[in-house]
């Protein structure tokens, strides 16, 4: 073998593809996966999902063995009566210690008795949300023990982890009813977050740092940890260091298991697309888990998932496919920020991003109205809002903006920033329309107004025609990406542009 990993990715893991077929899959995820990564990371700051993890949470950190087992077996029959059935045997024979102990080991595995068609599963919980998942995720792999026969459990970690993975995803739409719908979204979405960036990212990154690193000759830690650096660079993950990474020797698979992660990529890409199949077809989704699960482990990843007629992760289309459809189901279902007069548009997912996160809101028959004009108001109560919706310290300061309106306290404590200003006579103008140069000023003051070289100016078309006022801001936003193209700073900002601006913000 030329290298180590052509000889791992063969006879250890016995794979139907190469490490240079793998890169494909690097790229794709870092094309398509990181960024969406990148937006969970905002999202589960929102209030709505930091306030369903931490209720959820609390009721974990009591739950007992029983009680988890409880909340999961009504729903088994809904995937299938065969799992309804295992997951009775698997209690009523003791196949299963997820019970707390602070002598357990820190782990969880599901172990193979082929001599018995079955398995047994061993896990430390977190007394937390992610026990839910861990034991959905377990109770796949003692199903595939059992219904294919258990001796071939293992051979292929890559379909070995479909069954574990796909039935988290599949046992999506039943969360409301396992914790509660009040909390259903934050469960979803911890989930999916989990599933995206823990296995299909950063099992990636994994292996592609373990690739870089198992070619290098003549290694030494000081390249290890540059390769890291890079690899994590690439990847979107923030090092504060500007030359080493450092972390990477906390896994252990780096030194016991080499190139066994890209597993987790393959297996949680298709469990994601099978998942895409479910929001359309829960049945047939379900029919090709089992199909799956039957055939077992034991033949070729790629070859298995041809025959059942799966997509190709291996083609950069589908990884897209997959990546549009769990953005649109963690808008549409988990958060439930969808309108119906912005499928389409170029400013689609500035305007659910800042929806999701609370920036603006929709109208009251579903739309949210892309076209129309932004007021002052409503441009101050956005920057307000961008700041956490501070209290401010006195009284308006204008006429027209009574103590007491919608609009007061974010105007007012916009005003009190420097955000905004009034009309020298005492008014503020609340219906005013802004035009395009006040609102990236607007924004440029409500984020510090950081420095600026106006230089990058020259040559943007529709800098001539910018107020003195305004150049710093603009410049700050061209520097910053949120301005891509011609300024066209006399025209008015549509709320689909200001959510455009906001998002580029949140993102950057």
């Amino acid at each position: 073998y030329d290298d180590c990993a052509a000889f791992f990715y063969k006879n250890v893991y016995i794979r139907d593809y190469t490490p240079q077929e793998a890169e494909a899959i690097h790229d794709a995820v870092k094309t398509y996966i990181v960024p969406l990564c990148g937006l969970y990371t905002v999202l589960f700051n929102t209030p709505e999902i930091q306030y369903g993890t931490a209720v959820l949470n609390g009721q974990f950190s009591t739950l007992s063995q029983n009680g988890l087992l409880d909340m999961i077996q009504p729903y088994m029959g809904y995937v299938s009566s065969e799992l309804a059935d295992l997951f009775a045997y698997m209690r009523r024979c003791h196949l299963v210690d997820t019970a707390f102990s602070k002598t357990k080991n820190d782990q969880g595995f599901t172990t193979s008795l082929p001599q018995y068609q079955s398995a047994f599963i061993f896990n430390k919980p977190y007394m937390n949300i992610n026990d839910l998942e861990d034991l959905l995720h377990e109770f796949g792999h003692f199903s595939e023990a059992c219904l294919s026969g258990g001796s071939d459990y293992g051979n292929s970690l890559d379909l070995a982890e479909i069954n574990s993975q796909a039935l988290v995803l599949l046992c999506q739409p039943y969360m409301g009813a396992m914790v509660g719908e009040e909390n259903a979204s934050a469960c979803r979405f911890s989930n999916l977050r989990r599933m995206v960036s823990g296995y299909i990212l950063s099992s990636c990154l994994s292996d592609e740092f373990q690739q870089r690193v198992f070619a290098e000759d003549d290694l030494t830690l000081d390249k290890v940890n540059r390769i890291y650096h890079d690899v994590c660079a690439e990847y979107g993950s923030y090092l504060a260091d500007d030359t080493y990474g450092y972390g990477w020797q906390y896994t252990s698979h780096h030194f016991e298991t080499p190139f066994y992660m890209i597993s987790y990529t393959t297996s949680a890409l298709t469990s994601a697309e099978l998942f895409t199949t479910s929001l359309s077809d829960y049945d047939k989704a379900c029919d090709e888990y089992l199909r799956l699960m039957e055939i077992g482990t034991a033949q070729p990843f790629r070859a298995t998932l041809e025959e059942a007629g799966m997509a190709d992760v291996f083609r950069e289309e589908t990884v897209a496919g997959i990546a549009d459809a769990l953005l649109d189901y963690t808008y549409d279902t988990v958060l439930g920020v969808s309108f119906s007069d912005t499928e389409g548009l170029a400013a689609e997912d500035g305007i659910r991003l800042t929806a999701a996160v609370g920036l603006f809101q929709g109208k009251a028959d579903g739309t949210f109205r892309p076209g129309e004009s932004l007021t002052r108001a409503q441009a101050a109560t956005v920057l307000w809002r961008l700041n956490g919706c501070p209290e401010p310290e006195g009284a308006s300061p204008f006429q027209d903006v009574p103590d007491g309106g919608w609009c007061a306290d974010a105007v007012t404590w916009c005003a009190e920033n420097g955000i905004v200003q009034g009309d020298g006579a005492g008014h503020f103008v609340p219906g005013a329309l802004v035009t395009r140069q006040a609102m990236l000023t607007m924004l440029y003051r409500a984020v510090g107004s950081p420095e600026a070289d106006e230089a990058v100016l020259s040559g943007v078309s529709g800098s001539g025609s910018l107020g003195e006022f305004a150049r710093p801001g603009a410049a700050w936003a061209v520097e910053n990406g949120l301005v891509d193209g011609a300024l066209q700073p006399q025209g008015q900002v549509s709320r689909g542009e200001a959510a455009e601006l906001l998002a580029a913000l949140i993102a950057a």
